[in-house]
């Protein structure tokens, strides 16, 4: 999906898809997607984390509706789960969440303590 279409291309990922990794193969996914580009690296992580609480901007406004009234893409668990197992390996990667990354999870949280 990055390689196609960048940070799009990973917000745009069907939610079913993301959401059957953990989150120690995302982050060694989103190294060897970004040929241990850093910058690239981190992009790809703060981008699933974001596509947790994210709407494709291609649906309608219908569907888009449907799917914030059903929660369909809200996964604060797994925007955590990122964060976190991120946040532990960064000495060992030698790359560390920055505020995108502390905003982003923040705001998938706090989304998800406000619908559920």
């Amino acid at each position: 999906a990055y390689a196609q279409a960048e940070t799009d291309g990973i917000l745009q990922l069907e939610p079913s898809l993301k959401h059957k990794y953990t989150a120690d193969t995302l982050i060694s996914s989103a190294l060897e997607a970004a040929s241990f580009n850093k910058g690239q690296t981190a992009g790809i992580l703060n981008a699933l984390i974001a596509s947790c609480r994210c709407y494709n901007s291609h649906l309608s406004k219908d569907e888009r509706t449907t799917i914030q009234n059903n929660n369909d893409n809200l996964n604060p668990d797994l925007a955590w789960e990122i964060f976190s197992t991120w946040e532990e390996c960064s000495d060992e990667i030698g790359l560390y969440p920055d505020l995108v990354t502390f905003c982003t999870t923040y705001s998938v949280m706090r989304d998800g303590i406000h619908l559920n």
